[in-house]
Formats: C-alpha cells, structure tokens, sequence
C-alpha cells in the first residue's frame, strides 16, 4: 500500500484525480514568479522595461524568502572558489569559524543574512543591523576601489589619475551585482583562478628580490607592549576577515534546505580560511624587502605601488599581471555591492518591493562618490574602518548563534524557526532582547578599544601603548546578556512554541477525529473517485466529512493503476476504521472498475455475452482520454448503489479539493421537488459544476438521467458516444439544463461556496468542523480587516440555519429562456454544449441571491427555466480576539473550495498532516498564506506564507 504521506507536487488539475502532469488539456496556472510579481506591481511605470531586463537574466529575487522548491545544488562548491577571491586581498584569519557558520544558516532559512537577524532581534533589531550592515559593505567596497585604482595608476604612473582608476573599478564591481545571484556565482566559480596564478608570481618575484625576514626585528615590541601590539592588529585582522559574516548566507539561500551543514562550514571555512593564510604572509613578506627601490615604491604609490615594482622585472607582462590583479578588486567588490542591496531591501515591506537592482545601482553610486573623495587617504581609511568593523559584527554573531543554538533548537524554548514569518513584524519576536544585548555589545566595544581617536579605560591599560579588546569584549558582554534578555523576552510576551513549516512526510500519522454517531443513518452519499498520488488538502477533505458524519457519507472509490491487481493509498489514518467511521473506502482495478458501469449499463442496455465484453473493452479502451473519470459521472450513484446507505435521500459527486461546511444547517433539505441540486456561479453560463453536485435517490430521476440519448443503448454508445473530457460541465450540463422532463434548482453563489470572493489579501475563507464561512462580499475594502500576515484572529461564530425560500415583498421572480451556444472564447469545452440566458444585472442590487431552476413553486418560460431573486444573504457578525469592538461581517455556505489555491497557491504543500481539532479553524487567504486558529485562546498555532501580496 502507498503511504498518503508520498505526495505529489504536480499539477493539481481542477478535477478531482487526473492531473498529475504538466500535459494536461486542461490550463495550468503557474506559480507567481519574483519577477513577475515586479512587473505586475508597477505596470505602466516600469513594468515593461523591468521585464525586457528579467528576461535578459538579471535577477529579481530580493530579500524574500527563497522556498525549498525553488532551490538548487550547483553553486555550493562556489563557498569554496568564490570565498577564495572575495577575501584574496583582504587580511584576516580568526573569524572562519563565526563566518561558516552565518553561511550555513542560508540552505537552513532560504533567508538572506540581515532577515535571519529578525528572528532574534525582531524588525526593529534586524533594521538596526542592515543599517550597520549597509555601511560595512559601503565601506568595504571604498577600501576596494582605493586599492584597485592605486593599482592601475601604477602600470605606467602618471599616466592614468587615481580618481579615473577609481571608477574603472567601480563600474566593473556594478555589472555583475546588477544581474544577480547566478552570474555572481559564475563570475566568482573561476575569476580566483587568474588572481591566484599572479599571487605566485608575486611570491617568486619577491623572493627575488630578497625577503628579508630580520629586517623589522629592531622595531619589535617586547613583554605588554608586544601583547597590546597583537591584540591590535588581531583585531584589525578579525574584522577584516568577520566583516563577511553579515553576507555569508547570501550566497547559499538557493541551496536544497536538505544541504548538510557541515558541507557548506568547511567548504565557507576552507574557501576563507586558505588564501587568507596565503595573502597574509605574502603580504607580510613582500614588506620585509629592503631594497630602497621597493620602499620607495611603497612610500609614494601604496600597495599598488608596491606590487607594481615587484613585478617590474617582467617589463610589458609584468603591467599586464598589473592590470589583471587591480581588476581583481571587482571580483572583492561584487560581494560588497550585492549584498548592500539587499540589505537596502530589508530595511523594510516599502523598500523591499523595489526591485534589487535598484538598489544595487544606489549603492554603486554612494560608494564610487566616496572612493574618490578619499582616494588619497586609503591607508587611514583602511585601519580605521576595518577596526570598527569587528566590533558590531562580534556582538551580531554571538546574538545570531545563541538565539539558533539555544532557543531555536529541536527541544528548545521555541523548537525552531516559522520561516513564513520574516517579514510578519507582528509574528516575529519583538526585539528588545536583540538590541539590549547590541547596546550592551557597545559598551563592551567601547571600553576595550584601543584607536587613535579613543582609547577605552581597559584597552588603554595593555602595555605603552594599549591593546585593543573591543571586539572580543563586545562579543563576551552581548553573550552574557541576550540569553537572560531573551528568555524573558519570550516569557513575557508568551510567544508559542512554532509548528515546523514542513510537518509533511516526518509527521507521526494522525489519530482520526472520533465519529460522530448517526442513528437515522446519513440522508447524503457522496461519491468521488480518484486515481493519482497523495495530495496535501486531503486532510482538511477528509476532515470534513468526519464532521458531517451524522448527515453524510463519504464512498472513496479508488481506481488502480493496474488493470488487474490494485495498489491503492493507504487512506485510514484520516478514515478511522471502517465500521466506526462514515468514509468508506473501495479500492478497485481499471478492469474492476470498469466492469462495474459495464454490468450497470448492459443491464439496460440487455448485452448479449459477446456485447458485454465488447462494452467492457470499449470503456477500457476509451478510458484513457477521460483522466478526470467524467464520462459516466452522472450515474455515480447507480454504479456504485451498493455501496450507499438505505437512508440517503441524495447522492452526489464531488472533488477532493473541497472542505464540507455544516450541512446539518446549510443543506437546501427543503428542495425536495427538484432531480438535480447545481451550487451556481456569478455568471450567465448554466452548467453542473464538475467539484460539486447532487442527484435525488429514486427510480424516478434515475429513469430521467437514462434518457440520455447518447447511452440509450449499446449501439448508440459504440458510435456516439465519444464525449469532451470534462463532460460533466459540458454534454451532461446541456442535457440536464436542456431536458423539459428534468427538474433542478441552481443555488445561489453566495449560499453554497466560498470560493472566488475570497481572493483579496484582507479576506479570508474560515474552515471549521462547525461550518465554514469567508468574509462578506466587500464594497469598499478599506473596511475590511489588515492584509494578511497581520490578519486579526476572529471570534468564529456559531452556524445559523438558512432557508431556501422567503415570503416577502422583496422578492423577484421571473420566466426565463435557455439560449443554446455561445461566441464566448474562454470556455473550456466545447460550445455547443453551452447554455445561457441574458441576465439582467440592473434588477437587483450587488450581493443578491439569484436561484434558477425548473419546477417546484415556481413558472417558467417556454423551456420552463424561471429565476428567483431575494435580497443579500444576512451576514454573521465576528469579533476580532484581542478587540470586541472591532467587528467582522461573515457568510456561511455549504462548503469552501479551493480551486485556484490547489494549483497555484504555494503554501498548499505545507498544509499538516493532523486533521484539525473541534476548537481549531483553517483559515486560508488565497495564494498568500494559511493559518490555523485555535479558538479557545485566539492563537495562531500554524501559520505558512505563498505568494507576495500585491
């Protein structure tokens, strides 16, 4: 038996069990892209030109979360190779360990760096680090375009001004990070290559020249004046080295979430770690040349001076290499760019729907202007900044690992990361634990520093001339303190313990929800038949019959691949045993399950032996172009009369990808006059809906649905009857709708299904075992609640029963005529199956319940089609939790369902595996996120986001 846990992501077509591939005749809606959402927000202004460059391959994703769908294995050796170049001309060694472990976190979240401060320090906290973060970078890439234009003054000095060497170097650190993350990596997987082959060049040059390894032992410090002098430059080597610890997982967001860790720490540590070693020492050596060629060099041109002199014995090659090693700046400088854009976009929802690029552009230009008004102060520049530097990012990185290590862990406070929360300030930790421990970090910093400009009362007190402890200080106060902060943090805001956004296939099996018994026996037999894998709204499905059990009942008949031996799902985890439970379960071979419409219609039909077999390989044969199991759905319920309780007054169809509301209360019981119960829509087209319909148990309407011509006989089955796929809403509707001796009563939208009003980001549907409800049609949407995520957890009301007609002056009826076929162009069946009337929309104000039908109290046209309109339908007040005053107006209908969220709505696959409980409502808003409520304490205690909200 197949698990219901081995699910499928394929197409979930809007039938109930066909689709499981993209080819498919029915339409596939596609999942939302980054860049699509871009072009859509701004249209007319930008849109277009937007994406023309998308489409060229420039990147739009930004600092939203990348989801595990959309990841990718082929850039993780690229920690490695492009760590290797980012840090060749930096200096540092002792952060490895704090940097491979940010980048670690990247395959873990699918968050960039600066969002994955949020879930420590809050919104506001992770603000305060972008900040921070925006001007390390800036000042990085200063740094960086000092050094390159130094160097490309160099190859012929005097030649070329530092102020033009500048910009080269700026405009070329800008092309990559305007396109993204895949040419970054493409760009960095070999660029290392080139640089790495000059840096041995150099090391054999130098040598040449004479290391002289002696020539600085005169001016070596000795005892505490040597101690501070270490701690100084360590410092200064940490933070040049710890200062890529706030974009470490930048890079790996788009790494399969299943990445190990441990990969992605050693490949970050190593891709640091080696030509930090190998630039350092080099750099060290190439200073102890004594030559006064080479220290003249060095006084009048810098580093770039420097390097141009040892490489002057090659002449012509050695100002190529020269121009080769200064372009290898950009390569430094693209992780700069790239990443305070993004950190640009986290400052918060306004700017993070600019798109990326934008930013990158903004960062370019601040940077570039200040490269050239302090290109002639680089060595300042340099000890200055990259001093300072460790200092916040000590303190950020401890915050960051004690909030994962310790209340994020498997069995800690929280259990873990909601990553759907990122940009929920209202779901995301306040914050105050996160920033008093960055203060507190501060003072740390402040009181062991040891700069030109200020020297701290303990730094100053290490040897003549002091010893900067700043970032080691600043590292040990805010880990002291933010763990008492955030423990109590948590306690007082009574933050719940998170439910893993991927409960799916590690779940235990859910207990099924006890029955509820039914001594009459169901009055309701639904049949639905399926065939394909697992799909992630069959528990809520389930769920809701288990709810309904004393008026429905549910016969899932499962349809094998095989055409002899079937292999069915394994579906009792939400059924219950059989004899307690009101779901039952057949599991059928194609040829069993075929035989069973051969032998119910050869019984009409009077096949001989050799007929009926001749019927049986017919409907096998033809089978395989009815994927959605439509062709015979208007007999469900006398294939499979067997199956069905003796007290069922009506049968119906339906898909799985609906959620029952209280049919107890909802059901039209009172319709006992009509064949055929049809939920309607807002729309002139008249048609049974393929997910939803019911048919009265009797020898009366069974004997109206044979009059079917196309099935009247076997001869008129084995020529005729060749019908569309969906032919539930086509050739059945037309007959149905078309046959005079038929009755049926189409139900007004608004009493039946909650589906399409609910797709605005402030509505909602609300799915529970008592009933289910959406938010009342808006007229004007400012009215309603907060948009999703910041949606209010709502009081639920008790069901209220609805009638199926009133009596009053305020009621409509009148004939209508059936108009066959159509010039519409977005149908999908054929036309001539259609069947419409002319509405008259002006006759009754906006929310209006419209029913049609033929027969019961009313008189009808010449096809005896009448409709009957009453006013809106009452709503159901519902008060927010946490405000009684701030009220929420609510319809009740007959079930939810969930036909675009199924195909497009991401959050789909993440819905849990536990059937809700009695006191927990699901509460879904369209294709931007769903929640579960649990409304004994209005909490949320799952919660998964989709789509970008418009």
């Amino acid at each position: 038996m197949n698990h219901p846990r081995q699910r499928s992501l394929d197409d979930l077509d809007e039938k109930e069990k066909g689709y499981t591939t993209h080819t498919s005749s029915a339409p596939y809606i596609e999942e939302i892209t980054p860049d699509a959402a871009i072009v859509q927000r701004f249209g007319n202004f930008g849109g277009g030109f937007m994406g023309k460059i998308f489409a060229a391959g420039v990147e739009a994703r930004g600092v939203e979360r990348v989801p595990e769908n959309d990841r990718e294995n082929k850039n993780s050796w690229n920690n490695l190779l492009m760590w290797w170049i980012a840090v060749t001309m930096c200096f540092g060694a002792l952060g490895a360990v704090a940097t491979a472990f940010i980048a670690t976190l990247g395959p873990q979240t699918g968050c960039r760096t600066m969002i994955i401060a949020r879930f420590s320090s809050g919104y506001a906290g992770g603000l305060i680090f972008s900040i921070l973060n925006i001007l390390t970078q800036l000042g990085f890439s200063v740094v960086c375009l000092i050094l390159g234009g130094q160097t490309l003054a160099a190859v012929n000095p005097g030649t070329l001004p530092l102020v033009v060497g500048v910009i080269i170097i700026a405009v070329g650190s800008l092309i990559p990070c305007f396109i993204g993350y895949q040419f970054v990596h493409k760009y960095e997987r070999y660029a290392w290559i080139i640089t790495g082959i000059i840096m041995l060049f150099l090391w054999g040059l130098g040598g040449h020249a004479g290391f002289d390894l002696d020539a600085q032992k005169p001016l070596e410090a000795t005892g505490a004046t040597l101690a501070g002098n270490v701690l100084s430059f360590g410092g200064i080597v940490f933070s040049s080295f710890v200062g890529w610890a706030p974009v470490a997982a930048d890079y790996n967001v788009r790494l399969p979430a299943n990445t190990p860790p441990m990969r992605v720490f050693l490949l970050t540590f190593f891709g640091l770690w080696i030509p930090i070693c190998f630039v350092t020492i080099l750099g060290a050596a190439l200073m102890t040349i004594s030559d006064p060629d080479y220290v003249d060099a060095f006084t009048n041109g810098g580093t770039g001076g420097l390097i141009a002199q040892v490489l002057s014995p090659w002449h012509g090659f050695g100002k190529f290499l020269l121009v080769l090693l200064a372009l290898s700046c950009v390569q430094n400088n693209i992780v700069n760019t790239y990443s305070a854009g993004l950190s640009m976009q986290a400052l918060g929802r306004p700017l993070a729907k600019i798109p990326r690029f934008i930013w990158t552009v903004l960062a370019f230009l601040i940077y570039t202007i200040a490269g050239v008004a302090g290109r002639e102060h680089f060595s300042e520049i340099l000890s200055n900044f990259l001093a300072i530097l460790g200092y916040w990012a000590a303190f950020f990185i401890v915050i960051v690992a004690e909030e994962h290590f310790i209340f994020r862990r498997p069995n800690g406070q929280l259990g873990g990361y909601n990553l759907d929360d990122y940009d929920s300030p209202s779901r995301l930790p306040i914050g105050i634990a996160g920033i008093a421990a960055g203060c507190i970090g501060v003072a740390g910093a402040v009181v062991g520093m040891d700069e030109v400009w200020y020297i701290g009362p303990i730094g100053g007190k290490i040897g003549d001339f002091g010893g900067d402890l700043g970032f080691e200080l600043a590292a040990i106060f805010a880990g002291i303190c933010f763990p008492v902060f955030r423990y109590i943090e948590i306690r007082l805001t009574e933050q719940l313990p998170l439910v893993p956004q991927n409960a799916t296939s590690d779940a235990p099996i859910p207990h099924p929800i006890p029955p509820i018994p039914h001594p009459t026996g169901p009055r309701i037999s639904v049949i639905v038949v399926w065939a394909g894998p697992y799909q992630p709204y069959f528990n809520n499905f389930f769920t809701s019959f288990r709810a309904n059990s004393d008026t429905v009942e549910l016969i899932w008949v499962e349809v094998a691949d095989s055409d002899d031996t079937p292999n069915c799902l394994d579906i009792s985890p939400w059924t219950g045993p059989s004899e307690e439970s009101n779901i039952k379960a057949v599991c059928l071979s194609r040829r069993d399950y075929w035989a069973l419409h051969r032998d119910y219609f050869c019984s009409r039909w009077d096949c001989t032996e050799a007929g009926s077999r001749l019927v049986l390989r017919t409907m096998m044969n033809r089978s395989q172009g009815d994927s959605c199991n439509s062709w015979f759905r208007l007999y469900r319920g006398y294939v499979f009369r067997h199956l069905i309780a003796p007290s069922v007054k009506w049968w119906g169809w339906a898909d799985a990808d609906i959620f029952l509301g209280n049919f107890q209360t909802q059901f039209p019981w009172a319709a006992t006059e009509y064949d055929v119960l049809i939920p309607s829509t807002p729309d002139p087209l008249l048609y049974l809906r393929g997910h939803l319909a019911f048919f009265r148990m009797g020898p009366d309407t069974e004997a109206r649905m044979n009059e079917f011509g196309n099935l009247a006989n076997m001869n008129a089955y084995l020529g005729n009857h060749q019908p569309f796929f969906g032919s539930e809403e086509s050739e059945f509707s037309s007959f149905v709708i078309r046959s005079p001796s038929i009755t049926f009563l189409m139900l007004p939208y608004a009493m039946v299904e909650l589906g399409f009003e609910s797709m605005l980001p402030n509505t909602a549907k609300f799915c529970s075992s008592r009933g289910v409800f959406t938010i009342q049609s808006p007229v004007i949407r400012e009215d309603l609640p907060a948009a999703f995520p910041d949606f209010p957890v709502l009081t639920i009301p008790e069901t209220t029963s609805q009638s199926l007609f009133t009596d009053g002056n305020d009621t409509l009826t009148y004939p209508i005529e059936l108009i066959e076929g159509t010039d519409r162009t977005d149908l999908w069946f054929p036309k001539e199956y259609a069947t419409r009337y002319n509405v008259d929309w002006g006759n009754a104000p906006h929310g209006a319940m419209r029913y049609i039908g033929r027969g019961g109290p009313f008189a009808g046209g010449e096809h005896g089609v009448w409709e009957h309109i009453e006013p809106r339908k009452p709503k159901v007040v519902a008060r927010a939790w946490h405000d009684p005053y701030f009220e929420v107006g609510l319809y009740e209908g007959l079930y939810a369902h969930f036909f675009v969220e199924k195909r497009s709505a991401s959050w789909m696959k993440d819905l849990p595996l536990e059937p809700l409980k009695d006191y927990e409502t699901l509460v879904t808003y369209f294709k931007y996120g769903a929640e579960i409520w649990d409304q004994r304490t209005g909490r949320v205690v799952w919660r998964t986001v989709g789509e970008p909200q418009p």
